[in-house]
């Protein structure tokens, strides 16, 4: 049984192309964060070791191994942090993780019947994995899938992308999200209303929060920071760019989604100053947008927005973070108090 939520398009396309023998072996998986990808590159490592009569059973031994994460032939490959010239750090894909890829492909599977590679943030590979990776993928065993997750595929190599099968997964709608939240996970409706609205299509968020309350405190921390941002002053807000570029190097996923939720505050206040306060992800929070609003002009949002979407683009380039955050804090819109006092 396939569990991804969503894509069922996708799923039975797959489904029915290991049934009829002609599965890659190779696949690229594309898509936002929490759409998915992992979930399906483990749904099809068990379809391709299940010994149950419609892979992937979901109950026999070599599916229940797959899904607690204990197979010998199943390998998710993720980053690792590497310190830079500068002082700092970031997470990258290095050669000798695939090294050791290429060492184990080269040995028959030890419990099962294909030996499977996950690769997750292929995007991030250096150079040197990149090209070593390249030899795997031109002559891979019979009994090797390697399985490569992405959210940016243009920054991948064309010729890692031209020997793998791409499967793109896309956002759910809202209305998919929260039916979804209420069949499989018993949220209350009126929670995963509230979720589906947040997740803006993603799935595996969506559920991650459903189930465990910490990712929407976490959330509204983060959320909070964001919104305040318009009201402090120039040191405060180098200050916050410090600690954001320290935590990047420990966990550069984390950034990219707290910069996402910048993205979608100032998308919601241009919704907002154009009128449309009804289409806002952070609807709870209509008071605080509105005030914003009425002190910046439209063009001051709007370049925020842009000036925010410019830094998370550099920094999947690897540019230096502390740089980037230092300069978006500093083109930031500022509210003067007698502006905000004017709006209130």
């Amino acid at each position: 049984m396939w569990s991804l939520i969503g894509n069922e398009n996708v799923v039975a396309g797959l489904a029915e192309s290991l049934r009829l023998g002609r599965g890659a072996h190779a696949y690229l998986i594309e898509g936002p964060a929490g759409v998915g990808k992992m979930t399906l590159a483990l749904d099809l490592a068990q379809a391709l070791n299940c010994t149950g009569d419609m892979p992937p059973c979901g109950e026999c031994v070599q599916c229940d191994r797959i899904a607690q994460g204990k197979h010998a032939d199943v390998q998710v490959i993720g980053l690792r942090v590497r310190d830079d010239d500068e002082g700092g750090s970031h997470k990258e894909l290095r050669i000798e993780q695939i090294k050791e890829l290429q060492q184990a492909a080269g040995l028959s599977p030890f419990e099962g019947s294909c030996k499977v590679f996950i690769i997750d943030g292929a995007e991030d590979l250096n150079g040197e994995a990149a090209n070593r990776l390249l030899k795997t993928l031109e002559e891979p065993p019979s009994t090797v899938c390697i399985v490569l997750l992405s959210s940016d595929v243009a920054r991948l190599l064309p010729t890692i992308t031209s020997r793998c099968r791409k499967i793109v997964l896309r956002p759910l709608s809202a209305d998919a999200v929260e039916q979804a939240l209420i069949s499989h996970c018993k949220t209350e409706p009126e929670r995963a209303a509230t979720l589906s609205r947040l997740a803006e299509g993603r799935i595996g968020w969506a559920v991650s929060a459903a189930s465990d309350e910490a990712v929407m405190a976490d959330r509204s921390i983060q959320l909070d920071e964001v919104a305040l941002l318009s009201g402090q002053g120039y040191h405060d807000r180098i200050s916050l760019a410090g600690k954001l570029a320290t935590r990047y190097g420990r966990d550069p996923e984390d950034i990219h989604g707290w910069l996402g939720l910048m993205e979608q505050w100032w998308r919601d206040l241009l919704l907002v100053k154009g009128g449309r306060p009804d289409l806002t992800v952070n609807s709870d929070r209509q008071d605080e947008l509105s005030t914003t609003s009425q002190s910046l002009p439209l063009g001051a949002i709007a370049d925020a927005l842009v000036q925010t979407r410019s830094v998370r683009e550099h920094l999947e380039k690897n540019v230096n973070p502390r740089l980037a955050l230092d300069v978006l804090m500093l083109n930031l819109p500022l509210i003067r108090k007698e502006e905000a006092a004017a709006a209130t």
